[in-house]
């Protein structure tokens, strides 16, 4: 196990949230200050969620961000591919 070091997997999880994030925010025109406000976190602080920094988003993070858009995110546990034997 990687302590302490993202795999690709967490990186590649992260990163398809918010680029499904910054679509809804694109093709519903919400802006950051709008999100920002329903979140109660500054104009900066959301840019630095929707960035290209790929940090660890907590799932607290996750159900608020979906939340904006009326979402509700599912999380769903399954096997690795490494635990399922494939390469």
């Amino acid at each position: 196990m990687n302590k302490g070091r993202a795999t690709r997997t967490e990186r590649d999880v992260v990163y398809d949230f918010l680029v499904k994030i910054r679509r809804l925010q694109r093709d519903t025109e919400i802006s950051s200050t709008s999100i920002a406000a329903t979140l109660g976190v500054s104009v900066p602080r959301v840019s630095q969620l929707l960035g290209d920094s790929h940090h660890n988003m907590t799932l607290r993070t996750i159900v608020r961000l979906a939340g904006v858009f009326g979402l509700e995110p599912v999380v769903e546990l399954r096997p690795t591919r490494r635990a399922a034997g494939e390469k």
